[in-house]
């Protein structure tokens, strides 16, 4: 239960907070710490809704996005990458778009996040509140804990995602997508309940080489992916639903080389 309620003024008094509570959880839209999905339960939260960080803005070759531009704008912002676009408008309800922020969807790591296995595909870039910068694939990998100030996407980054729920309102079960940086291929795969993961095993695999046909690349990432039964539906089923999806992404990505 959230019994006491920070508001800084800058980044520098969040920053303070956080050093002088540090099991304070920073709370950007609120949409995932309110959530009933949440493992979270903080007794004191910091707010950065007084902070700034909302500007969207070209920066040379990419777009940088403040932490707390919700993804309803970011939607709407012209600027925008398409693949970007597509992954957040797939969440269809408009409601949450309004309130969740970039930022708060990258600091919730939350593999049901869609938006989240994009970022990581496309090698999108951290700027943090000490001034370092990571991917979002190294924010994953550790247990980072700084105040994220924006997100920086390339913008001539080619991606593709898919993403498999129950219901068009529903989180998403699986999502993967396929990134291309500057030749490098980026696989990823993100369950429900599971974790966010990069498919090195089949990147190594496909390196260099033309793409199988769809129903061997399908069986190729189907037998590199570890899954698990659950109340919705089979390991097997997961398996064999991210090799289509994903096979379809590749088959895109590279057809519109």
């Amino acid at each position: 239960m959230i019994t006491e309620f920070l508001k800084p003024k800058t980044i520098a008094e969040a920053v303070h907070f956080k050093q002088a509570y540090p099991d304070a959880v920073f709370m950007a839209g609120g949409s995932w710490i309110n959530s009933c999905r949440s493992k979270l339960n903080p007794e004191t939260v910091i707010s950065i809704a007084g902070i700034g960080l909302k500007t969207i803005k070209k920066e040379k070759q990419f777009l940088s996005i403040g932490a707390m531009a919700t993804q309803q704008e970011v939607l709407d912002n012209p600027a925008s990458p398409e693949p970007l676009k597509e992954v957040i408008a797939s969440f269809r309800n408009r409601n949450i778009r309004n309130q969740a922020t970039m930022g708060g969807a990258i600091a919730a790591r939350e593999p049901s996040f869609s938006v989240l296995s994009l970022l990581f595909a496309v090698n999108a870039e951290l700027d943090l509140a000490d001034g370092t910068v990571v991917t979002v694939e190294k924010y994953l990998e550790n247990p980072i804990n700084r105040l994220i100030l924006s997100v920086r996407i390339p913008l001539d980054a080619k991606a593709c995602f898919a993403k498999h729920s129950v219901t068009a309102r529903g989180v998403a079960l699986l999502t993967v997508a396929a990134g291309l940086n500057d030749g490098e291929l980026t696989l990823v795969l993100a369950q429900d309940g599971g974790k966010i993961e990069r498919l090195t095993a089949v990147e190594k695999e496909l390196k260099g080489k033309k793409l199988p046909n769809r129903e061997k690349l399908e069986k190729l990432i189907s037998k590199n992916i570890d899954s698990f039964d659950d109340y919705r539906t089979s390991a097997d089923f997961k398996k064999y639903t991210a090799g289509v999806l994903l096979a379809d992404c590749l088959i895109k990505l590279y057809d519109g080389e």
